[in-house]
């Protein structure tokens, strides 16, 4: 447990670091803090300063580290949010799917794409596409609902997506994988093939990336980062990193935090790289 002095100290050596010598290590180090204190450095060093850490950071700071850094010592719904806008903007699809069926709080993050954009984010995904991958977007989390193996194989062999809609935004997470291992067992098929049969394209896409989230999220998790390294995506490692990798990496065996450290290194340079190693408390 940090003390209140180490606080106001971590805000003075942000403040030298960006300052007077620049000093990116030294940045480094403070960013190590758990999320938590993080938050509250945010806030001494906006009353000893008066002005934002991450107006600081802006100012201060350039490309990918910067904007890592930057989320770091934001909270992560505004985090979320951010990038939801983002997204949305630009019409990045597959992230916009990303993002909005891997939120752990779908109150709070829409709470504050309300308060901060005025964008009510149902609205905003309807306005794209009335597809099902949109339905879905929008619908996520809703309404939790109660689902048998009998239900999903009815959904699946009458076509009904509608009811594929309702039963894939608000199934409970810890049933999923159950239900997943019944249905295999029962009809000799997977989940995912049946998937992949009654949808094509984007909603192809977007079911099988909420199977894959409901059935293991910190697997998914793991295997997005990778593919965002070796897509050089860095908008989606940096929201999975600073969102998700302090609670999925103690869950993570040691040869898949490896494996992360070789895409870190074979993917990012500089001191973005070093600070990703941070994030995922790998040290080169």
């Amino acid at each position: 447990m940090f003390s209140s002095c180490s606080g106001v100290f971590s805000a003075g050596v942000l403040h030298r670091a960006m300052f007077f010598r620049a000093n990116t290590a030294k940045l480094i180090k403070v960013a190590r803090h758990p999320l938590h204190v993080r938050l509250k450095i945010a806030k001494r060093y906006q009353r000893k300063f008066g002005v934002p850490l991450c107006f600081s950071f802006e100012q201060k700071l350039k490309g990918n580290f910067k904007t890592l850094i930057q989320c770091l010592f934001s909270d992560q719904f505004d985090v979320q949010a951010d990038f939801i806008v983002n997204a949305l903007k630009h019409q990045n699809i597959y992230e916009l799917m990303l993002y909005v069926l891997m939120m752990d709080n779908v109150g709070g993050v829409k709470g504050q794409l309300n308060i901060r954009y005025d964008i009510q984010l149902e609205i905003a995904i309807k306005r794209l596409s009335n597809k099902p991958w949109a339905q879905l977007l929008a619908q996520w989390r809703e309404n939790i609902v109660q689902v048998s193996v009998e239900q999903l194989h009815s959904a699946f062999k009458h076509k009904n997506e509608r009811m594929l809609i309702q039963i894939y935004s608000g199934i409970n997470y810890e049933n999923y994988k159950t239900i997943c291992d019944q249905y295999a067992a029962k009809y000799k098929e997977t989940v995912e093939c049946r998937i992949r049969k009654k949808f094509i394209h984007r909603d192809q896409e977007c079911f099988l990336l909420c199977h894959h989230i409901l059935y293991d999220k910190n697997n998914n998790i793991y295997t997005s980062v990778i593919n965002s390294l070796q897509k050089k995506n860095d908008r989606v490692t940096i929201l999975l990193s600073t969102v998700y990798a302090e609670n999925v990496k103690e869950q993570l065996k040691v040869d898949r935090i490896s494996h992360i450290l070789r895409e870190i290194i074979s993917n990012t340079n500089e001191y973005y790289q070093l600070l990703l190693c941070e994030v995922w408390n790998i040290i080169l």
